[in-house]
Formats: C-alpha cells, sequence, structure tokens
C-alpha cells in the first residue's frame, strides 16, 4: 500500500509545477555593463535550454562573453519570471555559483541539466554596443518519468539494473561527444561567421577603392582639360596683345 502511495503523492506534487517555460527576449546590451537574465527553475533535474544571436553590433567587433550562475537558497522558485539585472548589483547574488564560462561568442546553442531547483542566471558583457535576441526556457516534462522509476525495486530484475548501469555508461559517452561536437560546430560556425564578414568588409573596401579611382580619374581628366583650354587661352590672349603692340609701333613710325 506503501509504495503505491508515494507515486501518487509524486504524481500530485509534480503536477502543480508548470512543466515548461520559455521567454524570447531582445537584450539592448551597453559597452562595459554586464546585462544577466534571473530563471527560476521550480523542481530538480529539469533542462535548461538558451539560444542567443548577436543581431547588430558597431565597428569590427561581434562577440560576446557570457556566464552561467546557479543561486542558491532561493525561496521564490515559481517558474515565473525572467528579469533583466544588472550584475553589479549584490546581496541575493552572494553566493552565486559559476557553471558554465563561454568567451568570444556570436551564437550559442545549449542545454544542461538542472540538478537543483532554484534561481540561475545568465550575465552578457561585451565591449562595444549589441544588440542580442534570446530565447531562454526550461523542460520539466521528464522529471515525471524519472520519479515513477525512482519507486521501482532494484532488486526485481538484475539484468535490467545491469543494462541501466551500461546505458548510463554510454549515455555520458555519448553526451562527452556531443558537447565536443557541439564546441566544434559551435567554432567552425563562428569562424565562417567571422571569414563572412571579412569578406564583406574586403569586398566593401574593394568597392569603396574602385569608386575612388573613378572618380580621382574623371577628377584628372578634368584637370587636363582645364589646364589645356587655360594654356589656349593664355597663348590666344599673348599672341593677340604682340600683334597689337607691333601694328602701334608700325604707326609711329
Amino acid at each position: 500500500m506503501k509504495s503505491l502511495i508515494k507515486p501518487i503523492v509524486t504524481i500530485i506534487l509534480l503536477s502543480s509545477v508548470q512543466f515548461t517555460h520559455s521567454a524570447p527576449l531582445t537584450l539592448d546590451l551597453l559597452p562595459g555593463k554586464p546585462e544577466c537574465l534571473y530563471l527560476d527553475v521550480p523542481a530538480d533535474q529539469c533542462m535548461i535550454k538558451y539560444y542567443f544571436n548577436v543581431q547588430d553590433w558597431l565597428k569590427d567587433d561581434e562577440f560576446v562573453n557570457y556566464k552561467i550562475y546557479y543561486i542558491p537558497n532561493n525561496q521564490n522558485n515559481k517558474g515565473e519570471s525572467i528579469l533583466i539585472k544588472n550584475k553589479q548589483k549584490k546581496g541575493r547574488d552572494v553566493d552565486q555559483r559559476l557553471l558554465i564560462t563561454k568567451e568570444n561568442q556570436r551564437i550559442g546553442e545549449w542545454q544542461f541539466k538542472a540538478v537543483t531547483k532554484g534561481e540561475y542566471k545568465v550575465c552578457y558583457e561585451s565591449e562595444s554596443h549589441k544588440i542580442i535576441d534570446i530565447d531562454i526556457s526550461y523542460d520539466c516534462s521528464e522529471i515525471m518519468q524519472d520519479e515513477e522509476n525512482m519507486f521501482e525495486d532494484p532488486l526485481a530484475d538484475n539484468t535490467i539494473s545491469l543494462k541501466k548501469i551500461n546505458d548510463l555508461t554510454k549515455n555520458n559517452k555519448l553526451n562527452e561527444l556531443i558537447t565536443g561536437l557541439d564546441q566544434q560546430v559551435s567554432n567552425l560556425r563562428n569562424n565562417l561567421d567571422y571569414y563572412k564578414l571579412r569578406n564583406s568588409r574586403n569586398l566593401k573596401t574593394v568597392e569603396s577603392t574602385l569608386k575612388r579611382i573613378t572618380w580621382f580619374s574623371l577628377g584628372n581628366i578634368l584637370l587636363i582639360a582645364s589646364v589645356c583650354v587655360l594654356q589656349i587661352v593664355l597663348l590666344n590672349y599673348l599672341f593677340k596683345k604682340g600683334v597689337s603692340s607691333n601694328n602701334t609701333n608700325k604707326r609711329y613710325k
């Protein structure tokens, strides 16, 4: 009887939890001023997913740095709000724990498991002004199945338990492989964006140089034509003046 009561109680408790929550935002990131997003996760073992893309930037700096923190001892885990706050505000963030740090990123997309419920914080920082599209969310839909598996008798079938252990080892290796592939894809994407930006900048430089050469050539042509016309007018004037002076001298003689 007790074995039936525990799953029922667990299901009732989990039914009150909002299993998914998403909040797409556009962040106006000022230079040298970190901005943070706070996400309340209502249960343990939820998946936190985030995606961001730098949409607009100044000069040639399109990369940002970001960090993800966990803030323990939060008493307001309702899973309802995502707030933008300055990183420099103290008090509630004193005991924060750094989870992830990444630098020089233009596009980021990843997910990780929030082992403990509470408040998680994502902070972005850049040396120049940028506009960033951000989508951060959590998903707790899988914890129902995990809680049900906790009440299974581990001695009921030793073969299944060994299989689970083997699957867990494979999953860890698979997660490591996926993490490595994600890092490589992220680096490749950043390199492609960098080469695309550099190619666009070089193309604009070539177009600007061609326009300058064209205008410079036209200016030289106009200058040479003006000098030739001026020389002709001047020579004509001097020639007429010389002829008129000769005629005047002959009359006096």
